[in-house]
């Protein structure tokens, strides 16, 4: 069963320092434990940030970006500032060539931030504050598969709609591993919608490009109010995971 041990952001490098192949480190970070990250923010980063047209929109922003360069510049031996951060044709994140092969990706939603590292695999992470009142009939046909959607069927309506929630995760993990953004389709993907934080999650994927038996999705165990879960292009990792503290 994942736990979600405590570590304080001054002590994670030596947490980082352990990070080996076949495994893979996870971050929860609650926004209410941190403050001021404007500092780690590079001028294009600064330029960005002020895009927001809210206070509370531009502090965030600051947050998640400067949390990432902080944990990247133990991961990297860099200080923070000089990690070279890209981006690929669909946005996905991804460091400069001068840095050194490291895998990683973040997701936030409602109090958290959640960040994923590998030094050998493909990841993505997703997060989701659950929030029924967002499931529709046309966003569960335009998400799902017809083998999904019944699976669905002999749930309750609140049942249903909390099942969609820990598909929709699931399934923007994958998305965002493979870093193809909305340009591949949700509904290719098939999950299982069922509650459980052991097995591989993974039922098929609709796509000649993508070999099913080469991806695994696991989900990240938060809380009631929250679903998570992590997409790798290998098998299971050990998930290492830690609640990060100021």
């Amino acid at each position: 069963m994942i736990k979600w041990p405590a570590l304080k952001l001054r002590e994670a490098s030596a947490t980082i320092a352990k990070l080996a192949t076949q495994e893979v480190q996870i971050w929860l970070v609650a926004i209410a434990d941190f403050a001021d990250f404007n500092p780690l923010l590079t001028e294009a980063e600064q330029a960005q940030q002020q895009r927001f047209k809210t206070l509370a929109l531009q502090q965030h922003y600051a947050l998640r970006r400067g949390i990432l360069r902080e944990l990247l510049s133990h991961y990297l031996n860099c200080p923070p500032l000089e990690i070279h951060l890209e981006k690929t044709s669909y946005g996905k994140p991804l460091l400069g060539s001068q840095h050194p092969p490291l895998h990683f990706n973040y997701s936030f939603s409602g109090e958290y931030l959640l960040y994923g590292f590998s030094r050998d695999a493909a990841l993505g992470v997703d997060i989701e504050k659950i929030n029924t009142s967002l499931v529709s009939t046309s966003l569960k046909k335009a998400l799902f598969s017809s083998v999904e959607l019944a699976a669905l069927e002999p749930y309750t309506a609140t049942a249903r709609a909390v099942a969609f929630f820990r598909g929709w995760t699931r399934k923007e993990a994958f998305i965002k591993a493979i870093g193809e953004g909305l340009h591949f389709p949700l509904h290719a993907v098939e999950v299982c919608l069922e509650e459980n934080s052991e097995a591989n999650l993974l039922l098929n994927i609709h796509n000649s490009t993508y070999n099913t038996e080469e991806w695994s999705i696991y989900e990240l165990p938060i809380n009631a109010a929250y679903y998570a879960a992590i997409a790798l292009g290998s098998g299971l990792r050990h998930l290492s995971c830690h609640l990060l503290r100021a």
